[in-house]
């Protein structure tokens, strides 16, 4: 007979003691109950310790093992901080029904005021898919340990919040496990995509259980968590989308009056979402004259307008667009500003002002 597992003994508060039974004889065991003591008191009544008697064992065959579970309670009046000598006895009787001896296993408990209580720990977050897909769904892998070398954690539940950033696609926001062994790692699972508006990879996850002698609250055990997704995303995946003009070229270095020449333009998404109805617009400059200040160009586009139409750019993409232009011959030598406006609208068409101005020169 042996303690293979003993909790920690708070004052006031139930612990467990497991012992392993192993029956070395040639012969079964019958009818074995268990009784306790403590060293150097004469009875265990006045000790501070009281116990549930487990069920009896009705046989054990030779060379079988048992485990038996026994619940003591620490008396909140009686017991001190101090270590006793706690003995677990065995009794059994053999086929005859008689009394065959009196088995011991002997340990320290230390009973103290502070209570042990077994942690749950958040040990990483794993992106599942290579290429994470915030828009439509991505799944990502919590990994918890239960760090207490003492408490299995029973009915384990997690609850995540994706703390206005992101949206569980799951059937439900909560997850639940019957188990988590001492010392034990688990992963759980969650799918999840970005909200409107969102400003950073947080998300929150509240964990409950249940253990030896006592339980943890959902509402008692909150902690804020980031996905470990590209620094980027974010700031491209908010509210309102980004179209820029990347770069832009000339099919001449050296452009002269009366000249044609190709404007190129890479006009870029930088929001993971698609824009659509894009208008791209050349406008005038203002020109200082003896007689004042007018607005015009120097610049004709040849057999087109000087707006072209795009339906559509999709996310994290770029397009090109070559015009050409025509050069006024009477134009003088100088460097000139092309403005250019880019309106459009986001993907769902909630957005429809939405613009951005830049030069050509």
């Amino acid at each position: 007979m042996e303690v293979t597992r003993q909790d920690p003994a708070v004052i006031g508060e139930e612990f467990t003691v497991v012992y392993t039974i192993k029956n070395i004889s040639n012969k079964p065991a019958f009818n074995l109950s268990f009784d306790a003591a403590i060293e150097g008191i004469s009875d265990f009544t006045e000790g501070p310790f009281t116990f549930t008697p487990p069920e009896t064992i009705t046989m054990l065959d030779e060379g079988g093992t048992a485990t038996l579970s026994v619940k003591f309670a620490v008396d909140a009046e009686t017991a001190t901080e101090k270590t006793y000598r706690l003995i677990g006895r065995i009794l059994c009787q053999n086929a005859m029904m008689q009394n065959c001896g009196t088995y011991t296993a002997m340990s320290s408990v230390s009973t103290s005021f502070t209570s042990v209580k077994p942690t749950l720990t958040i040990q990483d977050i794993i992106l599942l898919d290579q290429a994470p897909d915030v828009l439509n769904g991505f799944n990502i892998r919590i990994m918890v340990k239960n760090s207490s070398l003492l408490y299995d954690l029973r009915n384990v539940q997690f609850l995540l919040d994706g703390n206005k950033n992101f949206e569980v696609m799951d059937i439900s926001n909560k997850k639940e496990l019957a188990k988590i062994y001492t010392n034990d790692t688990v992963g759980i699972d969650f799918r999840l995509r970005e909200l409107e508006g969102r400003t950073s990879n947080s998300i929150k996850l509240s964990t409950g259980y249940s253990y030896a002698n006592g339980t943890v609250a959902l509402a008692d055990n909150i902690e804020e968590l980031f996905i470990p997704l590209p620094t980027d995303s974010v700031a491209s995946n908010g509210a309102i989308p980004r179209v820029i003009i990347k770069k832009y070229t000339l099919s001449k270095d050296q452009v002269l009056a009366g000249d044609r020449i190709d404007l190129s333009l890479a006009i870029e998404n930088t929001n993971q979402k698609p824009v659509r109805n894009i208008l791209i617009s050349f406008g005038v400059q203002d020109i200082q004259t003896d007689t004042g200040t007018s607005s015009t160009t120097v610049f004709s586009p040849v057999n087109s307008s000087n707006t072209f139409h795009l339906d559509q750019i999709e996310g994290k993409t770029t397009v090109s667009k070559t015009i050409t232009f025509f050069v006024d011959p009477s134009a003088a030598a100088k460097t000139y500003i092309v403005p250019v406006v880019i309106k459009y609208e986001d993907d769902k068409g909630t957005k429809t002002d939405l613009s951005v101005s830049d030069n050509v020169n």
